[in-house]
Formats: structure tokens, C-alpha cells, sequence
């Protein structure tokens, strides 16, 4: 099961709530009660817990609020393996036949039928050795297989339009490489 937590949070006279958040069988709420400092979790089942609104650190208070949903039962969407996670994607409209086939690099790359698009993931991206290379290589790979097997005017496409305008100078670190 996968665990959606896309809420809009909502004012309240204490501060901000998700309102009802289900969870398969169960669901909670979450509130921001600025008045009494805390984050409160209540659960469908009657089960309540709360976090201390004080300074600290993300990685700290998002551990405690962990706590306090293993303490309700209340799954952690973030620690799953079917959850969504963090990707690149590239689609063309309508798909042209034998896109879903086409070679598409780098290899951590692939299609998804449900979708009708090839995802590269994020953490393929993060961990190569070269980062900008391997979201380019990604990029120029889908648009090369949608460009040549839907038939694009590609030299139209790619031509650069004659410009005769001034360049407007970049500006550079102290260590030479421009920002």
C-alpha cells in the first residue's frame, strides 16, 4: 500500500492542520498548534500523540515526529520501497510508435508503461560520477529516439535562430569560473 501525504495545510485558530489523512484502514490528522508550541497526531482509533515545537534541527524534529507515528501505528510513507521517489522524466506526445523500445541511456533509465515515459531516478543522477553528464546523456537520449522515430524536422528544430544581439557579460567568481 502506498501511503499518499500530499495535504494542504488548513488554518485553524491554533495554527494549521492537514485535516484527515487515511491510511488504509485507519487515519490520522496532524495540527500545528502554535498556541501550546506542539505538533499534535491524533488517529481515528483514539490514539494521540504530540511533539514539543522548540529549536532544533530538521533532521531532529523529523525523527521525533517518526517516533510519534511508530508509537500511533501510523506508517512512514518516507521508508518505503513502493513509495513515489524523486525522478526525472521525459515523454513525448502522443508517443511515437517503438518509443517504449527505444535505447535510452545511461542504463539506469527505463520506461514506464503506466506512465508513457522514461524515468531516469534521482539517486541514479546523485551518485554518478558525473552528475550533469549523466542528466544530459538522459535528456539528449529521449529527445534523439522521439525526434528521429516520430519524424521531427530536426535540423528546424535544432537550428539556432541568427541573433545580432548584445552579449550581456557573465559574471564570474573570484576564482575565475563563471557562476
Amino acid at each position: 500500500m502506498i501511503v499518499m501525504w500530499n495535504s494542504t495545510l488548513v488554518v485553524t485558530p491554533r495554527g494549521l492542520t492537514t485535516t484527515m489523512i487515511p491510511t488504509g484502514d485507519d487515519a490520522f490528522q496532524i495540527d500545528f498548534d502554535f498556541v501550546d508550541h506542539e505538533l499534535v497526531i491524533v488517529t481515528s482509533r483514539g490514539g494521540r500523540s504530540t511533539v514539543p515545537l522548540r529549536p532544533m534541527s530538521v533532521a531532529h524534529f523529523y525523527d521525533q515526529v517518526l517516533a510519534a507515528f511508530a508509537q500511533l501505528g501510523v506508517p512512514d510513507p518516507g521508508h518505503r520501497d513502493d513509495a513515489p521517489q524523486a525522478e526525472f522524466y521525459s515523454y513525448a506526445m502522443p508517443a511515437p510508435a517503438g518509443l517504449a523500445d527505444a535505447a535510452i541511456q545511461p542504463e539506469s533509465a527505463q520506461w514506464v508503461a503506466t506512465r508513457g515515459e522514461f524515468i531516469l531516478p534521482y539517486e541514479a543522477v546523485r551518485t554518478a560520477a558525473d552528475p550533469a553528464a549523466a542528466l544530459l546523456t538522459f535528456l539528449q537520449s529521449t529527445y534523439d529516439a522521439a525526434a528521429d522515430l516520430g519524424g521531427w524536422d530536426r535540423p528546424l528544430l535544432e537550428a539556432r535562430p541568427p541573433c545580432d544581439c548584445v552579449r550581456v557579460p557573465t559574471p564570474s567568481r573570484a576564482d575565475g569560473r563563471r557562476v
